[in-house]
């Protein structure tokens, strides 16, 4: 199994979208929600190629939809680094520009 490793980037989405849906939908829905987007992360460190080829946005990322959000990641060595988790509706290509 791979280890899993966030960008700073990411890892600020990932406290946004918990904050926005808390204020979104309240507490319980928004643990339900984010429960299911962790899940869905984690288990990329077990099937690392289950995500689609994102080679438009940079060669070598992937994707994996959740719901509304994208979770962009790069398979380096022995890691899965997550890139940026976007809502769909972000231009994805300035969002991973610089990462």
């Amino acid at each position: 199994m791979l280890r899993l490793v966030y960008t700073d980037e990411a890892q600020r989405e990932l406290v946004s979208i918990a904050h926005h849906s808390r204020t979104q939908w309240g507490t319980k829905h928004a643990r339900t929600f984010f429960e299911g987007l962790k899940a869905s992360i984690e288990s990329l460190a077990e099937m690392p190629q289950s995500g689609a080829p994102a080679d438009s946005v940079r060669p070598g990322i992937r994707k994996r939809v959740y719901q509304s959000l994208s979770i962009f990641y790069e398979i380096i060595d022995q890691d899965i680094v997550v890139l940026a988790v976007l809502h769909g509706r972000q231009d994805t290509d300035a969002s991973l520009a610089t990462r």
